[in-house]
């Protein structure tokens, strides 16, 4: 990754807490998500680019990140952090008194996207159909897989099987059904068309 060692933001970070930055980190909320393995997992991404103001990421790791454009309510106005060491009004309290969260503490410069020239992720999605020809063109199994039916499970009691059996041998008469003996725990019943 790139990193432009002359940003002015560098220079003050830990001494005015970012004096000079647009806030970007401060501006968006994200989270990782499993990447996609099947259908299933495909259709639920695909709804929540639908949504407004989130967009999904593959970092140059491989993380899938899911991201939701929202500004931390701890800016004011002129996009300052109301909690950061560095603004003005926290000089001189302790720590405590504005209660940094860990993430904005271990920030480091070098992590900066403000600083950085080049970018945090390797491919950005910034809605559905973005992200339907990224699959498409790059993990196809992913919506190619066939879908799969849940067979039914019934529980019956000894008294309901038996009942069940003598029905089923009737039927079989009429070669519908096949009957197998699974050792001696139970059985499975084979429609034949």
């Amino acid at each position: 990754m790139m990193y432009d060692s002359s940003c002015t933001v560098k220079k003050q970070l830990n001494k005015n807490g970012c004096s000079g930055c647009p806030s970007i980190c401060c501006k968006y909320v994200c989270v990782e998500i499993d990447k996609p393995e099947d259908k299933e997992d495909f259709h639920n991404i695909r709804w929540y680019l639908m949504h407004e103001n989130v967009q999904l990421w593959i970092d140059h790791e491989g993380a899938w990140m899911l991201e939701f454009k929202t500004p931390c309510k701890n800016l004011d106005k002129e996009d300052f952090c109301r909690i950061h060491k560095g603004y003005p009004k926290n000089k001189g309290k302790s720590p405590e008194k504005y209660k940094e969260p860990k993430v904005c503490k271990d920030m480091s410069s070098k992590e900066c996207e403000f600083c950085n020239l080049d970018p945090a992720h390797k491919h950005m999605f910034t809605d559905h159909k973005q992200f339907e020809k990224y699959i498409e063109n790059n993990m196809p199994e992913v919506i190619t897989q066939e879908e799969t039916e849940d067979i039914p499970v019934i529980i019956l009691n000894d008294k309901k099987i038996d009942e069940l059996i003598k029905k089923l041998k009737t039927l079989k008469k009429n070669k519908e059904f096949e009957i197998n003996d699974v050792d001696g725990d139970g059985f499975s019943i084979e429609y034949k068309n």
